[in-house]
C-alpha cells in the first residue's frame, strides 16, 4: 500500500512523458463503384483536416498502385477522393493507405494520422469504415520552414531545457512561435530556458520525439538541466497560460519534489 501511495505521489509531481493529448482522429469510409472507389475522410466532431498538409490516398492491389495527393483539403467537413478500382479476378486483396493530419477547431492542437487496411476479396467488403491511427506511414523529407528560428541548447549555465516540437503544417505551432517563443513581450521569460525547436518531420528529430512520445503538435517538454521532465504542454492554450505552467514547473518545490518522490518510491519498492 505504501508503494502504491508513493507511486501516485511521484506521478502527480512528475508529469508522465506518455500523456495522451490531441484532437480526435478521423474515420475513413469506402464506397465502391464499378470502376472507382470513393474514399471519404470524415473528421471527428470538433476537428477539421489540416489544410497545409496534403491528404495522401493510395490503393494497391498487387498489380497496380494508385496514389493521389489532395492539395486543396476542405476547410470543414469530409474530404472525398476517387481512385481507380481494378476488379480483375486475379486481385485477391486491396491495400488502402491514407495519410493526413487533423486539427482541433479551437486552434490549439494538430496531430498526424494514418490508415493502413488490407481488404481481402471475398472476406472483407470494400464498402466499410476504418478508424484512423495517430502518426505517419511515411516520413518525407521536410520542407524548409519559412521564417523558423531554430534555437540550439545553450551551454553557459544550468538552465532548464524547453523542447519545442512543431510541424510546418500546424497553425497552432505558428501561434506558439509568434505569440510566445518569439514575441518580444515574452523574451525575458523565454530567455530563462534553453529552447530547442525540433521540426517533427525532420528525421533528425525522430529519436528525441520518440523518446518523449510526442504525437500532437505543438508540444512543449520542459526538463531540468539534468534531464528530469518537469512539464508537458500539448497544444497552445495561450501565451499567459504557457508562461504560468512553465513558472510553476520550475519552482524550487516542483524541481526538487520529483527526485525526492522517485527516490522514496525506489527505496520502498526495494524493501517490499
Amino acid at each position: 500500500m505504501r508503494v502504491l501511495l508513493l507511486l501516485l505521489v511521484s506521478v502527480l509531481l512528475c508529469p508522465p512523458a506518455f500523456a495522451a493529448a490531441g484532437p480526435a482522429l478521423p474515420e475513413v469510409r469506402l464506397e465502391p463503384g464499378d470502376k472507382l472507389l470513393q474514399v471519404a475522410i470524415r473528421p471527428a466532431s470538433g476537428t477539421h483536416l489540416a489544410e497545409d498538409l496534403p491528404l495522401i490516398v493510395r490503393l494497391e492491389d498487387g498489380y497496380f498502385d494508385f496514389q493521389i495527393a489532395v492539395q486543396a483539403v476542405p476547410a470543414h467537413g469530409p474530404a472525398r477522393v476517387l481512385v481507380p478500382l481494378f476488379r480483375d479476378k486475379r486481385v485477391v486483396a486491396w491495400t488502402l493507405k491514407v495519410e493526413g493530419a487533423a486539427c482541433a477547431d479551437d486552434g490549439t492542437t494538430c496531430v498526424p494520422f494514418h490508415v493502413e487496411q488490407v481488404i481481402e476479396r471475398g472476406v472483407q467488403p470494400l464498402r466499410s469504415r476504418h478508424a484512423a491511427q495517430p502518426g505517419r506511414l511515411t516520413r518525407p523529407p521536410p520542407a524548409a520552414p519559412v521564417g523558423r528560428v531554430h534555437r540550439e541548447a545553450q551551454t553557459e549555465g544550468p538552465r532548464p531545457v524547453l523542447y519545442d516540437f512543431f510541424a510546418t503544417w500546424c497553425p497552432p505551432c505558428d501561434r506558439l512561435r509568434e505569440e510566445f517563443l518569439e514575441h518580444p513581450d515574452w523574451a525575458e521569460v523565454v530567455a530563462a530556458y534553453q529552447v530547442v525547436s525540433l521540426d517533427a518531420d525532420d528525421p533528425a528529430s525522430f529519436a528525441t520525439k520518440d523518446r518523449f512520445r510526442v504525437g500532437g503538435y505543438p508540444t512543449l517538454i520542459l526538463t531540468s538541466a539534468e534531464g528530469l521532465i518537469l512539464e508537458r504542454i500539448t497544444g497552445f492554450p495561450g501565451a499567459e497560460e504557457v508562461a504560468r505552467r512553465l513558472a510553476v514547473a520550475t519552482t524550487e518545490d516542483a524541481a526538487e519534489g520529483c527526485p525526492r518522490a522517485l527516490g522514496a518510491m525506489r527505496r520502498a519498492a526495494a524493501r517490499a
